[in-house]
């Protein structure tokens, strides 16, 4: 028969044991967690691992088949974005100049980087005048900044939605 203090000693050790286990067992799962979260942010803006495409054909529009848009990078916010410019064709016409960005957390963001002024909200999107004195809007889907210019008289109702089209497709890539 085992005495008190051998039998106290055992179940302290036990409880010791045990704690520790499922110590170690949350630092692991803390890690994984953080190192998930990290690696996805980080993975939509670095061209290397998940480069920036335009889509073909998002809707009715087909994109110009002679240009090979690549993405870049460009300064927004206090850090780096992706960027691609491609201009979209419906039917033989020259419809909408698009510039895509990602990692986009507000409109905002766009607007002040690209220097639009007078920026107002239409329907889902921001819409106001470039430097060069084109309107354009900026619509978002997910983390993805579309930037839109219409080239065949467009209302900005219609670059809007346009651009929103262009958005979700690269989203759902």
């Amino acid at each position: 028969m085992s005495t008190p203090r051998a039998t106290s000693s055992k179940q302290m050790t036990i409880m010791v044991t045990i704690a520790v286990v499922v110590v170690v067992l949350g630092v692991v799962l803390l890690v994984g967690w953080l190192s998930s979260q990290a690696g996805s942010r980080s993975g939509s803006a670095n061209p290397a691992t998940n480069p920036l495409v335009l889509p073909e054909t998002p809707g009715d529009f087909r994109i110009d088949p002679n240009q090979k848009p690549e993405p870049t990078t460009m300064p927004l916010g206090s850090g780096q974005a992706q960027s691609v410019t491609g201009t979209y064709y419906q039917g033989n016409v020259k419809s909408l100049l698009v510039m895509a960005v990602r990692p986009v957390d507000q409109l905002s963001e766009l607007v002040t980087e690209l220097d639009i002024s007078a920026a107002r909200t239409v329907g889902d999107g921001l819409c106001g005048r470039y430097p060069t004195g084109q309107d354009v809007c900026v619509v978002r889907a997910d983390n993805v900044g579309v930037v839109g210019v219409g080239l065949d008289g467009q209302t900005l109702e219609q670059v809007v939605e346009q651009s929103t089209t262009v958005a979700k497709t690269i989203v759902s890539q």
